[in-house]
């Protein structure tokens, strides 16, 4: 199986300092990827090289098997979706055409989307239920409002690698447990890659197959996400004390006959 992202020997700078220090890792189709670690450890800049946004210095990074440094923007565009910590929406346009623009690297127009296109609009739009914002304008929406519709334009494009760089942050009890939901749905259902930049251990545990850790640039493990994410590794990380505790875990369960939850 070729690994949809895939990482040999990779170093990362800026100025004279790496960044990253030899990465290596393979990420496969239907896996789900939480990468976890301290404040400026390298948790950011690893998802700009995977995004094809910052080349390596050392190393290659790999796209379904291609070389990334060797493929434009558009067809990079076709087959991976990268959401950074504060998305760039334009403020002049609606939610719906914001969302319509993750159909541009097909080939498609906001302005003026054929069928299929506005099908895939219409489907993100009610997956992070935006049915009642789509038609405001961005710039009236609140930010977590405007997180789910960046979010949504990602996934309008249709990728096989889904990059989302602290998805939650803005997103509100209810919003977060949704977007976990529709992360596991896409790599079950449709063998999405997914890699998440995420600060939350236990929602990383839950929501993740796979977790890498990175310390000052460098992985410090790799593997299944339980046991990647150990009580004993993160508190030796981290260097502080953990206690385990039972929580609740949020969950979006439709609820036949109950009215819907106002705007």
């Amino acid at each position: 199986m070729t690994p949809s992202i895939e990482l040999d020997a990779v170093h990362v700078g800026y100025g004279k300092t790496d960044t990253l220090r030899e990465v290596t890792c393979a990420m496969n189709a239907g896996e789900t990827w939480a990468i976890c670690g301290p404040n400026g450890s390298g948790k950011s800049t690893l998802l700009r090289v995977m995004a094809g946004l910052l080349f390596p210095r050392q190393g290659t990074v790999r796209l379904l098997g291609e070389a990334i440094a060797s493929l434009d923007r558009g067809r990079i565009a076709r087959s991976l979706a990268y959401v950074p910590q504060d998305a760039e929406i334009a403020f002049d346009f609606t939610a719906r055409e914001v969302v319509a623009m993750g159909r541009a690297p097909h080939g498609a127009s906001w302005r003026g989307e054929d069928t299929n296109d506005a099908k895939i609009v219409a489907r993100e739009i009610e997956r992070f239920a935006l049915e009642n914002l789509a038609d405001r304008a961005v710039e009236a929406l609140s930010g977590g409002e405007r997180k789910r519709v960046a979010l949504a334009r990602a996934l309008a494009q249709e990728p096989k690698v889904l990059l989302l760089d602290e998805p939650t942050a803005s997103l509100d009890v209810k919003n977060e447990a949704r977007l976990y939901g529709i992360v596991r749905e896409l790599a079950e259902t449709a063998g999405v890659t997914v890699v998440m930049v995420l600060h939350d251990f236990a929602a990383a545990q839950r929501a993740a197959s796979h977790a890498m850790l990175l310390g000052e640039g460098q992985v410090v493990a790799t593997g299944e996400a339980g046991a990647t994410l150990s009580h004993e590794r993160l508190a030796a990380l981290f260097d502080v004390e953990l206690e385990t505790r039972e929580v609740l875990v949020p969950r979006v369960v439709p609820r036949p006959g109950l009215p819907r939850a106002p705007k």
